[in-house]
């Protein structure tokens, strides 16, 4: 049973037997046919991870545990994303029980033998390759510019020939391969193209990165790099050995090596990571006058369908972020009490400590350079940048050590390394990240009208017209009133609800302080009752500040005067 359709068909199964649990099948499919299971780059999972993070899915049901993933990494984070999304799983052919220890210790052990299967597989796989390349053949994809694969090895092509031949000749008379580059160019030999078979269109042959893959490629030179070791091909080379050893020589002179990066202005190093598990390394880029920092990765892994772009990311827009954040945890008493008690069995213990946090978070705002470093060094386990959140965990075993600091030198810890999700606090800010450009909004700065939406205020604007109208009829007539507005009676019902919210949701809208996942269709389809108390629970509003009333006006200065004081 390792077919999509066998494997629906018992899940599908197995849902109708739980139909006295309520349990009702969705319409959409998540399958990821042709990728693996040893990474989460898979985009039927993403789907089901923005699913589940809008409170679509209520249990996950699959065949096997390999069938979401094969790496116990990667499903410590699936694990920590699910209990937080308050989601269940389980496996149609596997019995266990995610609620108690047992169950835990049981899907961990599949998990590690369905990772051995994996890395078994893997080894298995590289043998062969290696093998092949010792008795001559080409493993390796496409073949290399100048030559052309024919029964699994290599062989001059001919139309590109005079390229390969002209650039290895000439290669001692130019300072550089990019002055080499345009000079062939101007000759008429740098437009030389090739047939993408992913793509299906002819692209250049002849560019920077190809070029400088040719002069370091020992294939070249009539050998192939097999586990580290140069072993003679089966092919003929354009230049010899020795010659091949020299430019290699003179490359490594030109190559520019760069220093390790400054703790105290890269605050992050080390520490931040992309949603495909690849380094943010810090990077400086402008001009000496103008520098701009960035966290970046590079661009030399490939996945299915092509390369995987590079993530670049402003380093002092980041910092700022990740500082924002833990600030606001450290200020948001119902955030940073499901930490605290996670870290600590006695209620009592966690409540003292919850109270430490306002007092930690005010030390940090200030923190810069070498303070802010050791900071996050010692609390901070990872910084994910994925293309609409960022995530940030955060070890609760040196959240104490922070929470219990006086404040005296600098905070100095032993850094945690655990990836175990009862040993850390995930932190999700919503970021949008675009090639060369981020756009990062501090959660713990809330300007009125900054996250203003228009076509909200619109709706609350049209139920309040609708209900104008409909008052000034005396016939009542609803289908009427509903097809003036191209409405069914239904929803036109439901916009009438509206204008029955709890003022200061109405004004929390109209000033732009709304949740993010407030949407229209939440607030038309939500089950809101009169209660003001139960429509905030339910549509995600805080309640308000007794002592502060609803009504407020803004001085002349800036300051906050009560209506009832100036009625005259």
């Amino acid at each position: 049973m390792t077919s999509l359709a066998g494997q629906r068909a018992v899940c599908v199964a197995y849902i109708k037997c739980q139909a006295h649990k309520g349990w009702i099948e969705l319409p959409q499919h998540y399958d990821d046919e042709g990728f693996t299971g040893g990474n989460l780059e898979r985009p039927a999972l993403h789907r089901l991870l923005t699913d589940a993070r809008e409170g679509r899915i209520d249990a996950i049901v699959f065949y096997k545990i390999d069938r979401l993933t094969r790496s116990l990494a990667d499903f410590v984070r699936l694990m920590d994303a699910f209990q937080h999304f308050g989601i269940s799983f389980v496996s149609v052919t596997q019995s266990f029980d995610t609620t108690d220890s047992m169950g835990r210790m049981v899907l961990n052990i599949l998990l590690t033998f369905a990772q051995f299967e994996r890395e078994m597989m893997g080894d298995r796989i590289r043998d062969k390759k290696n093998t092949m390349r010792r008795s001559g053949l080409f493993i390796g994809g496409a073949a290399p510019i100048g030559y052309k694969k024919h029964k699994g090895r290599l062989a001059i092509e001919a139309c590109e020939e005079r390229l390969v031949r002209e650039a290895w000749a000439r290669f001692d008379d130019y300072p550089s391969i990019r002055g080499l580059l345009r000079a062939l160019e101007d000759e008429g030999l740098g437009a030389t193209l090739r047939a993408d078979r992913q793509r299906g269109e002819r692209r250049p042959l002849w560019y920077g990165g190809s070029a400088c893959r040719m002069f370091s490629n020992p294939l070249y030179a009539g050998y192939q790099c097999v586990e580290g070791k140069l072993i003679r091909g089966d092919h003929e080379p354009y230049v010899s050995l020795d010659r091949w050893t020299a430019i290699q020589d003179v490359l490594a002179s030109r190559s520019k090596k760069s220093g390790k990066a400054d703790l105290s202005l890269h605050v992050l190093a080390g520490l931040a990571f992309d949603d495909t598990d690849r380094v943010l390394a810090p990077r400086l880029r402008g001009t000496h006058r103008w520098p701009q920092r960035y966290y970046e990765s590079d661009s030399r892994r490939f996945r299915k369908g092509g390369r995987q772009d590079r993530v670049r990311v402003r380093a002092p827009e980041l910092e700022n972020l990740v500082k924002a954040a833990i600030i606001a945890f450290l200020n948001d008493q119902e955030q940073l009490r499901v930490a605290v008690i996670r870290a600590y069995a006695d209620p009592e213990l966690a409540f003292a400590m919850q109270q430490k946090g306002p007092v930690a978070a005010s030390r940090l705002v200030d923190f810069k350079g070498a303070e802010l470093r050791h900071v996050f060094e010692a609390l901070l386990s990872r910084v994910e940048i994925a293309k609409r959140e960022v995530r940030i965990w955060v070890s609760l075993r040196t959240l104490d050590a922070f929470l219990n600091w006086s404040g005296i030198g600098l905070f100095r810890t032993v850094r945690e390394m655990s990836r175990s999700p009862e040993d850390l606090h995930l932190i999700q800010v919503d970021a949008v990240l675009a090639p060369h450009r981020v756009k990062l909004s501090l959660p713990y700065e809330c300007v009125p009208g900054a996250n203003r939406s228009a076509h909200l205020v619109r709706l609350l604007d049209t139920a309040a017209k609708a209900q104008v109208g409909l008052l000034s009829d005396p016939a009542r007539d609803l289908e009427k009133h509903a097809a003036a507005l191209k409405l069914g009676p239904s929803k036109y019902s439901r916009l009438l609800r509206l204008n029955y919210l709890a003022p200061d949701i109405k004004a929390a809208i109209i000033d732009g302080r709304q949740p993010e996942d407030l949407t229209e269709h939440k607030l038309l389809y939500s089950p809101l009752p009169a209660d003001w108390r139960q429509q905030r629970a339910i549509l995600g509003f805080p309640e308000p500040d007794p002592d502060r009333p609803y009504l407020r006006r803004v001085g002349r200065h800036g300051r906050n005067i009560r209506a009832e004081e100036h009625r005259e």
